[in-house]
């Protein structure tokens, strides 16, 4: 009859379950295979030692720079109502912009001959010398230059040596004119030519458009506090002494063309009230001229007081009209600088009280500085151009329709002083002819001297600003050396993170498309089945010898001892177990004489049934003499059951019936009654009977012999059953839904797949008292 426990399952199924991840079993996974992290931080250290031979530290380079006069943004710009250039701000943006400009750039690179590099072989590789060259390249011809490369060797200090490639050195004088591919060019030593003779140099000349723009790529310019004006510079180069060159330069450069143009427009400006400045002096002197020439020819000498009462009255109307007709110059002078298609500096809006037209002239002239500005670098159908022109032009119309209505409004007040004077002139008639003629004159005379002052003042003032403001922009920081951005110690600590981290991925990514049962949850989560025992890897395979043996092997099979008792029902007879398993190796004849070792020392009489017909190796296990009669010769018949037992040889408890003489149809023979007969007459004899039977998954003998056993032991070996082959498990459900199955784990490797921690071999000792911990130095191309 065969035994049921509560463990049995008769529906086995796929069952996922969530097990909290064991960090000490992921770290024993990883530390299985040391000599695997061992190589990856060698040959990471290797590469990273070979990369630090071949490439050159590069150095970061900083320089800052405080931008005068400066405004973050064009939202809150400043109306002046005097003529001051000057006083226009500059968007720190803008500034930024101009500072990384290919045309100041290109500059930079033309300035220091950017465009050659001096290199020098050290052994295999070349060191970039720069200034530390022994000679210099000088290019003789005018205009574009041409890509190209000089390789020379210093032999004295009178001639180099020209290396080609296709043949001999040819030797050269300095100081003295080639021609090569690239152009004109001729070589002069330097004040460390002595120091290098002997020395291969190679001379690489670059196009320096190309260059600069690979400068203008290179050179990032930030704002290290958005409160602040100051420009931080930044330059990264293998050679620190050109990369602060550069920065100076730059500075330098910028600062030489924010002056010249500042300059420029402030003569312009300059220039334009001189010309007002004349041109009033001469009509103030024809106007004197004329007063003279008019007393002088009537005799007037002195007025009448009545005369100087209507003069005094006159005189005061005639100023505000004089301040009207100053105002319309003024507005002329304005409407002018509008229709002018050319920035010649913004007009003077003194005595102007619109604000709003002020600030109308003023964002115009902002709007035309930077359209100049982007004119610089960009051509005019640039859309960036055009939008400027368009924005303009809406400015100037604004402007026009502002000037409109002002000059209508100056009209309109001069129309009415003018009528004033009308009336004043009905009151003083009887003033002579000659009076009123000279106070005509002397009228226009008091007006352009007016108009006249206020320009020679302006200019004196304005000359004044230009020389107080005309300072550059102060620089912080003069370039220096920030940080080296090529660190031995990050590339060294970036080797061992990839050195271990490469191996860590190749074992995790193994472990993951490895197809093999590794844990318990493997099979749990496959079949529905439990699993009793859990069996260390033992390389040995041996046999258990004693009771007194303790390791972690033994106390195991114990441990499987003890639950095979609760697996069949207590019928008072003999319990009948069989081991199987999917394929071959996989360890189920080690089990099942290990398992029938440890059940006869605990007393119980026990045989071994070796009906693996076709690969039997119990008898072989606990040598045995071969050609002993067996299983098969007794199924055959003719042969009692006493002939085919044989002693084990290491306890008087365990018997071995060996698989007898070699048959052609096992199967067959498996088939017949008389098995089931042995069976029964075992069991009146000994109180365990263990059958070693074949895989189940090869032949059909497992199948067979599975309805003689009370319970069967399914033996899986960790890393080498595969999950598909647990599908032979459901297939033995599928035909025998009553089977009482258990699964065995062998052959568990505790730190290979971090798995088994619940065991250690620390704890254990073997018969004589030492411990059984294996080296982590054995089996190390396993470990890889």
């Amino acid at each position: 009859m065969i035994g049921q426990s509560t463990d049995t399952i008769t529906n086995p199924a796929n069952v996922k379950t969530d097990k909290p991840v064991s960090w000490v079993a992921v770290f024993n996974t990883y530390a299985y295979h040391w000599p695997l992290f061992i190589i990856g931080i060698l040959m990471a250290g290797a590469v990273a030692f070979a990369y630090l031979r071949t490439v050159k530290p590069a150095y970061e380079v900083k320089a800052t720079l405080l931008i005068k006069n400066e405004k973050k943004s064009s939202d809150q710009q400043s109306t002046s109502h005097d003529i001051d250039l000057l006083s226009t701000p500059r968007i720190i943006e803008n500034e930024i912009e101009i500072l990384g400009s290919k045309q100041l750039i290109s500059q930079v690179v033309n300035d220091l001959q950017l465009w050659t590099t001096y290199q020098k072989r050290d052994g295999l590789s070349w060191i970039d010398v720069y200034k530390a060259s022994p000679v210099k390249l000088t290019l003789l011809q005018k205009g574009t230059v041409l890509p190209g490369q000089l390789t020379i060797k210093i032999k004295d200090q009178k001639t180099f040596l020209l290396i080609t490639k296709d043949g001999a050195p040819q030797e050269f004088f300095y100081n003295k004119a080639y021609t090569s591919g690239f152009g004109k060019w001729q070589l002069a030593p330097t004040a460390t030519l002595r120091q290098n003779i002997g020395a291969t140099i190679k001379l690489t000349i670059s196009d320096p458009d190309v260059t600069a723009l690979g400068y203008q790529q290179s050179i990032s310019s930030s704002l290290p506090n958005k409160l602040a004006t100051v420009v931080e510079l930044s330059l990264t180069d293998e050679v620190p002494q050109r990369a602060k060159e550069v920065l100076d330069n730059l500075i330098f450069n910028y600062n030489l063309a924010d002056a010249t143009e500042r300059d420029q427009d402030a003569k312009k400006t300059i220039d334009s009230i001189d010309k007002s400045i004349e041109l009033l002096g001469g009509q103030v002197t024809k106007e004197e001229k004329g007063i003279e020439s008019y007393k002088s020819s009537r005799g007037l000498t002195d007025l009448t007081a009545a005369s100087l009462t209507s003069q005094q009255q006159r005189q005061d109307n005639t100023k505000d009209l004089n301040n009207v007709n100053v105002q319309l110059g003024v507005v002329e002078g304005i409407e002018s600088y509008v229709n002018s298609a050319k920035n010649s500096g913004p007009p003077s809006t003194n005595g102007i009280d619109d604000p709003t037209l002020i600030k109308s002239i003023d964002r115009l002239y902002e709007l035309q500085s930077k359209r100049d500005v982007l004119l610089e670098t960009l051509p005019q159908t640039n859309p960036d151009v055009r939008d400027a022109n368009l924005l303009i032009q809406k400015t100037q119309g604004v402007i026009k329709k502002n000037i409109d209505n002002y000059k209508e409004t100056l009209k309109s007040k001069r129309n009415g002083l003018q009528s004033v004077n009308n009336n004043i002139e009905s009151v003083i008639k009887q003033i002579p002819t000659q009076e009123r003629q000279f106070g005509n004159l002397t009228r226009n005379q008091a007006g352009k001297e007016n108009i006249l002052s206020f320009l020679l003042q302006k200019r004196e003032e304005f000359r004044l600003s230009f020389a107080a403001k005309i300072k550059s922009d102060r620089i912080v920081d003069p370039a220096y050396v920030a940080s080296v951005k090529t660190k031995k110690s990050v590339v060294y600590a970036l080797a061992l993170l990839l050195g271990m981290g490469i191996p860590a991925g190749l074992i995790f990514s193994r472990n993951k498309l490895n197809a093999g049962i590794t844990t318990s949850e493997d099979i749990t989560n496959s079949v529905n089945v439990p699993v009793i025992g859990e069996l260390p890897f033992d390389a040995t395979q041996s046999t258990i010898e004693n009771n007194v043996n303790t390791n972690a092997v033994s106390e195991q099979f114990r441990i499987l001892r003890t639950k095979l008792r609760y697996l069949a029902k207590d019928t008072g007879e003999a319990r009948v177990t069989l081991l199987t398993s999917s394929i071959a190796a996989e360890g189920k004849s080690y089990v099942s004489r290990n398992l029938a070792a440890a059940l006869a020392f605990a007393s119980r009489k026990t045989v071994i049934l070796e009906l693996d017909l076709r690969k039997p190796k119990i008898a072989e296990a606990f040598k045995l003499s071969k050609g002993r009669l067996g299983i098969s010769d007794y199924l055959i018949g003719g042969v009692a059951l006493e002939q085919i037992i044989q002693p084990s040889g290491i306890d008087n408890g365990l018997d071995i019936i060996s698989s007898g003489s070699v048959v052609n149809n096992p199967s067959e023979l498996l088939e017949k009654d008389n098995l089931g007969e042995l069976i029964n007459r075992l069991k009146t004899l000994y109180d365990d009977i263990i059958i070693d039977s074949p895989p189940i998954k090869l032949v059909a003998d497992a199948m067979i012999l599975s309805r003689l056993a009370d319970t069967t032991l399914y033996v899986v070996r960790q890393g080498f059953t595969k999950k598909a082959d647990l599908n032979a498990i459901k297939n033995l459900f599928n035909q025998k839904s009553e089977l009482n199955i258990h699964i065995v784990f062998n052959g568990i490797h505790r730190l290979k797949y971090g798995y088994g921690d619940n065991y250690n071999n620390d704890y254990y000792s073997s018969t004589n008292g030492s411990k059984s911990k294996p080296s982590i130095f054995s089996n190390f191309s396993e470990r890889l």
